[in-house]
């Protein structure tokens, strides 16, 4: 408690990092951002949105938990969805939530959203290059900017090279 009633406190703000987890290998499409998350939206029985900050060369820098919602809707602020990106220095994101009913389809609130972090990072200069919404059991996605729902075929041949993500994941 200050001494002086207009002595204000000192913060300091900054990112703590958690565990290393994902592939410096570029993203290069909606499929390699779910590749990215799966294993955080596989068992999630509720919405969680996440952010992908990534480079200049769409390389991520890292994997932000912005909000875990209800069944049907998750709040998230523009605030929250740029501070990682801002203290990490990224030049783009991607958005990444999860429908728990399987609808891969953009509510309106979705739509709402995209709209409205488009606008956003247009002004904070961090490009908004996707916001990608996946089933619970990860074989279908919808690409808000593509407009199309896409099957998830992990097995199949992808853009991501995998060897190359087992050798930067760090332990």
């Amino acid at each position: 408690m200050p001494v002086n009633e207009f002595e204000l406190e000192k913060v300091n703000i900054r990112m703590v990092p958690d565990a290393p987890m994902y592939s410096q290998t570029a993203i290069s499409g909606p499929e390699d951002a779910v590749y990215m998350v799966a294993d955080l939206l596989k068992d999630m029985d509720r919405e969680c949105v996440c952010v992908i900050n990534v480079n200049a060369a769409n390389r991520p820098i890292n994997v932000n938990v912005v909000s875990i919602g209800a069944v049907n809707y998750a709040v998230c602020h523009p605030a929250d969805i740029f501070k990682a990106a801002v203290l990490s220095n990224a030049t783009g994101m991607l958005l990444v939530h999860n429908h728990p009913s399987g609808n891969v389809n953009p509510s309106k609130d979705d739509i709402k959203v995209t709209d409205r972090m488009t606008k956003a990072s247009e002004i904070m200069g961090i490009n908004l290059l996707d916001h990608v919404i996946v089933d619970p059991a990860l074989t279908k996605y919808y690409s808000i900017k593509a407009n199309e729902v896409c099957t998830y075929n992990r097995g199949a041949e992808k853009n991501i090279n995998e060897e190359a993500i087992r050798n930067n994941v760090r332990r």
